[in-house]
């Protein structure tokens, strides 16, 4: 199917979240990094013009990432952005037809227990399982090679996808889910959450869902904000949405570009049964040191599981 033909694909419209409300709501978890934005690395002086960065064209070698963004240029990208899965997705949950801004949204019963996901850990019963994430992309030049060292190794993985990258390349979306991986959303731009309103972080989440559905079918339902960073409102704006928020226990930092031996090297010493790894889909040492990661875990024991298996895990 061309791009056209998917990003023209209807949608229905969207199910009316109808929370049950409920007294003495516990409170939700701290936001994990509190930013000071903007901050003074983070500046216009000596960027090109808007109108030419795109953070999302993987053949510039020079473009700003999206989490570099100025905030006055992450809001300029916002208001000027023409995918129609982000148009149809600010309808939905802003202006003045979206019905979702104009609810409050309240915790229902259960909620407060799924509504972010570090790890099973305390779930573990001496099971030694693990779930490989990798965040960003997807990439042409490094996610067709991660899947096929996952399919080399019968290897399950989850990737959390930025809806911008999706949209342009919904041929490894496809390919991800084929291989049997678990697919989540990373937000349309991939941009810091807690720098946006209340209406464009709930777009951000609503518009990767709906390439991410637009590509595979399958309505996702698994959210990793960018950074982990987060708010009590973005993480129930995202339950209210059908996400559960997923962050992670190992991080070994791959993000620096560092050598592979060392990215395996950080891996291995994260890990811990029914924990969750963050690893980078766009980085290509991340690339090389995945068969080391993958064969050091399997000679110490560990079982591979998307993050939507982990969540099945329970004490017997």
């Amino acid at each position: 199917m061309s791009l056209m033909a998917f990003a023209g694909m209807a949608f229905a419209p969207p199910v009316p979240v109808l929370p049950s409300p409920r007294q003495n709501v516990p409170a939700y978890p701290s936001p994990t990094i509190v930013p000071s934005l903007p901050t003074r690395r983070l500046n216009d002086s000596g960027l090109p013009p808007i109108s030419v960065d795109d953070p999302f064209d993987e053949a510039d070698p020079g473009r700003t990432a999206a989490n570099m963004l100025t905030l006055e240029r992450i809001q300029a990208m916002l208001d000027n952005e023409e995918s129609v899965f982000w148009t149809s997705a600010w309808r939905e949950t802003d202006g003045g037809e979206g019905r979702f801004m104009r609810q409050p949204i309240t915790l229902w019963k259960g909620t407060a227990n799924r509504i972010l996901v570090r790890s099973t850990e305390k779930y573990r019963a001496g099971k030694k399982l693990i779930a490989l994430t990798f965040d960003d992309g997807p990439h042409t030049a490094t996610t067709q090679p991660i899947l096929l060292i996952l399919k080399q190794y019968h290897v399950p993985a989850t990737f959390f996808f930025v809806g911008a990258m999706a949209e342009r390349h919904p041929d490894l979306v496809r390919a991800t889910a084929r291989g049997g991986h678990s697919i989540g959303n990373h937000t349309f731009h991939h941009v810091t959450m807690v720098a946006l309103s209340r209406a464009d972080a709930a777009t951000e989440i609503k518009a990767c869902g709906n390439v991410l559905k637009a590509a595979t079918g399958v309505t996702p339902h698994l959210f990793r904000p960018p950074g982990g960073q987060y708010t009590a409102q973005i993480a129930g704006d995202a339950a209210a949405l059908g996400y559960q928020t997923i962050l992670w226990t190992g991080d070994p930092g791959d993000y620096l570009r560092l050598a592979p031996a060392v990215i395996a090297k950080r891996t291995l010493k994260t890990v811990t049964p029914g924990g969750i790894v963050i690893l980078h889909s766009g980085v290509p040492e991340t690339v090389r040191a995945l068969p080391t990661i993958i064969e050091s875990l399997r000679k110490a024991g560990y079982s591979f599981v998307t993050v939507d298996e982990m969540l099945k895990v329970r004490k017997p």
